[in-house]
């Protein structure tokens, strides 16, 4: 008999456990607020996992384009610049059009801009020329050919008339000379357009401290005395 009492216990329907009567056992519902944290974590960490997995894959997606377009603009602008160095003018344009419409985000692409804007001014056509020379100086990384494009857009300023910019583009070439012979040539031109201003005290005192100087070129030493001999006439 008391084999079939345990029998007929082990045969019925378990009782399930409700929402409620966890909250009613503060056991249960630790059990129960765990699991659940747990698997909500879970779901999180997959979700950044997965995230964290695309991300890689398009980071390097990314830099192999990149690497890719660094290396097809610097084969296109070695044409570019031998084309420019033997006197095929319009073959280089053409190279240097290539590299600003087609790798306008890589370094050559930006250098582009510079030559573009060379050609133009060699070729007077000073509307380009300073779109092309303002592009290239707007990308703000030092660079060796930056002096002489704000020398170039300084000119093309003088030619336009506008003489305030003028100004501004001459210092911006001294400001961001390479050397001390550079900056010396650019402090010249400076001097020479403030004697075309007839600001005679400003070009006199950018003149005398270049003549003081013991190591000056004689290159230099030449044009700033001749500059000087128009402060006297």
């Amino acid at each position: 008999q008391g084999y079939e009492k345990k029998r007929n216990n082990m045969l019925k329907p378990r009782k399930k456990i409700t929402r409620k009567e966890i909250k009613k056992d503060p056991i249960l519902e630790k059990v129960a607020n765990t699991y659940s944290f747990i698997q909500n974590k879970q779901k999180v960490l997959i979700r950044i996992g997965i995230g964290v997995a695309i991300g890689f894959i398009l980071l390097n997606i990314w830099n192999n384009q990149v690497k890719k377009n660094n290396e097809e603009s610097s084969f296109v602008f070695t044409k570019a610049l031998v084309a420019w160095q033997t006197g095929d003018v319009d073959n280089a344009q053409l190279h240097f059009e290539s590299l600003t419409d087609d790798f306008g985000g890589t370094a050559n692409g930006k250098i582009a801009h510079y030559w573009l804007g060379l050609i133009a001014y060699s070729a007077e056509n000073s509307e380009f020329s300073a779109e092309y020379l303002k592009q290239f100086v707007k990308f703000g990384k030092a660079d060796i050919l930056l002096p002489n494009a704000y020398r170039l857009l300084a000119n093309l300023s003088i030619d336009g008339e506008d003489y305030e910019k003028a100004h501004f583009y001459f210092n911006k070439a001294i400001k961001y000379s390479y050397s001390d012979i550079e900056q010396m040539t650019h402090k010249l031109n400076l001097a020479e357009f403030y004697l075309i201003q007839k600001r005679m005290v400003e070009a006199k005192a950018m003149l005398v401290p270049i003549l003081d100087m013991k190591d000056l070129s004689s290159s230099l030493k030449i044009r700033a005395e001749e500059l000087s001999g128009k402060l006297k006439s």
